[in-house]
């Protein structure tokens, strides 16, 4: 029960020092207890991911909730390495070969900015950043372009939303009174249309 209560300690969306004492406490009487419930173990060095979880307390003290860095740094470590061409080499041969490819890398970017770099090489460097995207590259932002279509998902009136039946059926079914009629009839929105006005504006129209 050790385990599940550090696991579910650190898997809060809040956490605070004392929640890292209790992390580190239940973690460590769950690896003292292995070797009595699992006698088998006591032969055996820790491994080493009993050593890391270990660790789990600093980065509780450090970074906050393991739900806002347990994953997205390390998968995109990974995307960074599966684009790494290892000539199919494994062992210490591939992390060899990741390194170099990263230093590499690095310094070809850094001699393409520098002022004195000849103008035949700077054409390159258009190439080079689309095989290599910098890590601080920011994303071109599109001008905002105005829908053609006059249809709407919804409006709002009076604080109370209406839609569509295509869009949510719950915000359809309306009673309303047409200009020419006495009494009041019920009728579904099939659609809501935006009506331009001659000096600027819209007016929205229900279609039922």
């Amino acid at each position: 029960m050790a385990l599940f209560q550090a696991t579910i300690i650190c898997c809060k969306h809040l956490t605070t020092h004392s929640c890292a004492e209790d992390f580190r406490h239940y973690i460590t009487t769950w690896v003292e207890s292995l070797r009595t419930i699992y006698p088998h173990t006591r032969e055996r060095v820790p491994r080493t991911n009993i050593h890391g979880a270990g660790h789990v307390y600093d980065f509780l003290v450090s970074f906050g909730p393991v739900s806002s860095w347990w994953c997205f740094p390390f998968e995109r470590l990974i995307g960074t390495l599966q684009k790494v061409n290892t000539n199919d080499h494994i062992g210490g041969i591939a992390e060899a070969t990741m390194m170099k490819t990263m230093a590499q890398t690095a310094n070809v970017r850094h001699w393409l900015r520098r002022p004195d770099c000849p103008e035949a090489i700077r054409q390159l460097k258009q190439l080079f950043d689309k095989c290599f995207i910098p890590a601080n590259t920011m994303q071109e932002q599109k001008p905002l372009q105005e829908l053609k279509s006059t249809c709407r998902a919804y409006a709002n009136h009076d604080g109370v939303n209406f839609s569509p039946h295509q869009t949510h059926e719950g915000n359809t079914c309306i009673i309303y009174k047409h200009k020419s009629a006495v009494i009041t009839m019920a009728g579904q929105i099939q659609w809501i249309q935006n009506i331009p006005r001659p000096g600027g504006g819209q007016d929205v129209r229900l279609h039922v």
